[in-house]
């Protein structure tokens, strides 16, 4: 039986995989690096379960989630240095929701997203 069932890591391990990509693979996504380094010594990190799908660094809110539920994906673009946030609420949504901003911004947008846009955390 298929599965779409995602293999969440922790974030010491998926820090790794960003800073191998940079310094082994030579991946110019060094912000995406940044940011996952960012997140993995946040408060954010022991609420939020990570997985990675090639560069893709997939977010959900329990341990091993379901492709889609409640997802949030980011995806660093390094032709364009900016990243691209979508958030998929569930598996059959055919309209996702998608925020793009610079590499500079990135780490600014994402503690928005969690806070103002998702409500994942409740800021005071």
């Amino acid at each position: 039986m298929l599965t779409n069932q995602l293999k969440t890591l922790a974030w010491r391990d998926v820090r790794e995989f960003y800073e191998g990509l940079v310094l082994e693979q030579q991946w110019h996504i060094e912000p995406m690096a940044a940011l996952v380094q960012f997140i993995a010594q946040s408060p954010y990190a022991k609420s939020l379960f990570p997985a990675t799908s090639h560069a893709a660094l997939l977010i959900g809110r329990v341990a091993d989630f379901e492709r889609g539920d409640s997802m949030l994906e980011v995806r660093f673009v390094p032709e364009s240095q900016c990243f691209v946030f979508t958030y998929t609420q569930s598996p059959n949504e055919t309209e996702r929701w998608s925020r793009k901003c610079a590499a500079g911004e990135g780490q600014a947008v994402f503690e928005r997203l969690l806070h103002k846009r998702l409500r994942w955390f409740h800021e005071g």
